[in-house]
């Protein structure tokens, strides 16, 4: 007999942002250094979130903030002074109410550099950890599970 999976699970949302290595992110070999990625992390969860109407403000203005909970990262390749890279970030579907992200760095080559998870939790503004959703990340979940969010 075939189990069925425990969970629900729709494909990812993707969203692609280019960014260029900066002179001020490098270190004195011209590799990006460790500590800047996260930033770079957070814009393509910026450019996602604003495309998809699940910014940071939108959940601050439901009342809900969305702290990191973890973050994990392979660096595979260098980034290098001066160079065009996408980050290509993917939201992935998750019943509980927490936003869990995967990542991908890649070169113009389409070569990945560094692979990214991270996962943030919902709180209200007094800091209580949501076990709910908000009402409007539910709706945006319901367009997603229909097949509306592209």
């Amino acid at each position: 007999m075939r189990q069925r999976p425990r969970f629900r699970t729709y494909p990812p949302i993707v969203c692609h942002r280019q960014r260029r290595v900066r002179f001020q992110e490098v270190d004195q070999l011209a590799y990006m250094w460790h500590g800047h990625y996260p930033s770079w992390l957070e814009d393509g969860r910026e450019a996602l979130g604003k495309k998809y109407g699940i910014s940071y403000l939108d959940f601050y203005h439901n009342g809900v903030v969305t702290p990191l909970k973890s973050l994990e990262m392979e660096y595979c390749h260098p980034l290098r002074y001066d160079t065009i890279y996408t980050i290509e970030t993917s939201l992935l579907w998750n019943d509980a109410a927490v936003i869990e992200y995967s990542y991908r760095i890649l070169d113009d080559k389409n070569t990945c550099m560094t692979t990214a998870h991270s996962l943030q939790l919902m709180l209200d503004v007094h800091g209580t950890l949501l076990l709910d959703a908000p009402a409007f990340y539910k709706a945006f979940m319901k367009r997603w599970a229909e097949g509306l969010v592209q």
